[in-house]
């Protein structure tokens, strides 16, 4: 990376930029990736210290499902938040952001109004683009 570009910004090439930024989403993906995979070795470890049968092996298959959960999540948020992949190393970098509107479900879902009204909110949130 350092030969691209980013040593030194000021004498980028946009040949190099494209290259950085295509950096983003492998490295991204190894870092999360790798995050993880520490994770569920921690829970699985704890798991093997647990009595076979017990509440703790349910709860750590809870976590374990949890990671797994939250894994995928992320892994996905990281491949799709830009789409068309292409759009993220353009020169026209406008690209339909998937991620905020998947955060802003989440948030519709904790307001206190009436089951229409939020089936409302959400449907316009798809219809704006």
């Amino acid at each position: 990376m350092w030969n691209l570009g980013l040593g030194d910004m000021s004498t980028i090439t946009p040949a190099n930029f494209k290259g950085l930024m295509q950096m983003i989403i492998p490295g991204s993906t190894l870092y999360v990736t790798s995050l993880w995979a520490i994770k569920f070795a921690l829970v699985f470890f704890y798991k093997s210290l647990a009595a076979p049968g017990s509440r703790l092996v349910i709860i750590y298959n809870v976590a374990l499902g949890g990671l797994a959960i939250t894994y995928l999540i992320i892994f996905f948020d990281i491949m799709f938040q830009c789409f068309p992949h292409d759009k993220r190393w353009s020169n026209d970098p406008t690209c339909e952001e998937i991620s905020p509107v998947m955060l802003g479900i989440s948030n519709i879902a904790q307001i206190n109004a009436v089951q229409k009204r939020r089936r409302s909110i959400t449907g316009s949130q798809f219809s704006v683009r």
